[in-house]
Order: C-alpha cells, then structure tokens, then sequence
C-alpha cells in the first residue's frame, strides 16, 4: 500500500532482513514518504522504551546559511585597516632600523 503525507506510518509494517554486513533496504514507500533517495543520511534513535526511530537527517547546505551573519565591515573598511596595519608595520620596522 502506498504512503502519502496523510497516511498513517506506524500502521503498516515492513520485514526486511539484515545482511551479513548490517545492511538492510528501506521499502521504496518509506523512502518516498520520507523524500529519501541513495545517499542522503538516515538518524537512528532508540527511545526510553527501546523503540528503535528512524528519521531523515535534513540536508544542509551552505546556501541555507546565506545571510545568518552580516557583516560589520565593509570591503572599504576591511581595505582600509589593512593599509593602516602595514603603515603600523612599516613604522615599527622602520623604529627598529630594520626599513
């Protein structure tokens, strides 16, 4: 029977065997349900109760993060005090007679 968003998980059961290696398939339903396909990660959980839960790991990345952080300084700024630091520098060697 095939899953939908609205379907009730918990009452449909699935046998799967194990391999010699501790692998085993998800049903094709399942995957769909969870929108899983090969690759995408799988977070294991095992209840108070010991009821084993399986949940798909959400998939991050880097464009997800874009904009969390806003920066303080602007590219002016960020060229500015790298000129300041090298006349800073260049004073301190030129102090030490070493300019």
């Amino acid at each position: 029977m095939p899953l939908t968003k609205n379907s009730k998980v918990s009452s449909n059961k699935w046998i799967r065997t194990l391999s010699d290696r501790g692998q085993t398939v998800v049903p094709k339903s399942i995957r769909d349900y969870l929108n899983v396909k090969g690759g995408d990660s799988l977070e294991w959980h095992v209840n108070e109760n010991g009821d084993v839960i399986v949940k798909p790991k959400k998939k991050v990345s880097v464009m997800d993060s874009y904009g969390i952080l806003k920066p303080e300084k602007s590219v002016n700024d960020v060229d500015q005090a790298i000129r300041d630091s090298k006349k800073v520098f260049a004073k301190k060697k030129h102090k030490e007679g070493r300019l």
